[in-house]
């Protein structure tokens, strides 16, 4: 009898004890999403308040950027007929956007230049694919069939 309630006693004290430090995991864990519509003007909100003097010092990186994102949410085939110097340029200010990201302070910035980050890979694993995705033209050759006369016997 006093062993079946030790017991009970470990096993609530067992299971109160991995219940907390699934929480605590959970909570460090954080998912990362690309950037779409909603979230992009949460970002570009985030980055007219707290990086104003990188906008207006790199407003080619930031156009380039936010006009490539914009072309992902609004026009699926523009986006995907984009040119290899604007793919380029849109990795290159993707980069320089990041280092200014992780360069700040706040623990917010930081979050956005993973974001930032997730984007540029996901863009970039995209248009490396395209070529997969599109139909293959081959040609098929059917056999002409010859209907032969069957014969009672």
């Amino acid at each position: 009898m006093k062993s079946s309630i030790k017991l009970i006693i470990f096993a609530l004290v067992f299971g109160s004890i991995t219940g907390s430090a699934q929480t605590v995991v959970a909570r460090e864990t954080k998912q990362y999403t690309p950037l779409v519509a909603s979230s992009g003007v949460e970002f570009s909100n985030f980055m007219n308040k707290k990086a104003k003097k990188f906008i207006s010092q790199n407003d080619t990186d930031w156009r380039i950027f936010t006009a490539v994102v914009d072309l992902y949410n609004n026009s699926t085939v523009g986006f995907y007929s984009l040119d290899e110097s604007v793919r380029n340029d849109f990795f290159a200010s993707s980069e320089r956007i990041t280092a200014k990201l992780n360069g700040m302070r706040k623990s917010e910035a930081k979050e956005w230049a993973k974001t930032v980050k997730l984007t540029s890979s996901v863009f970039k694993f995209i248009w490396d694919n395209k070529a997969n995705a599109l139909p293959v033209n081959e040609e098929i050759i059917v056999p002409a069939l010859n209907p032969v006369a069957q014969q009672s016997i």
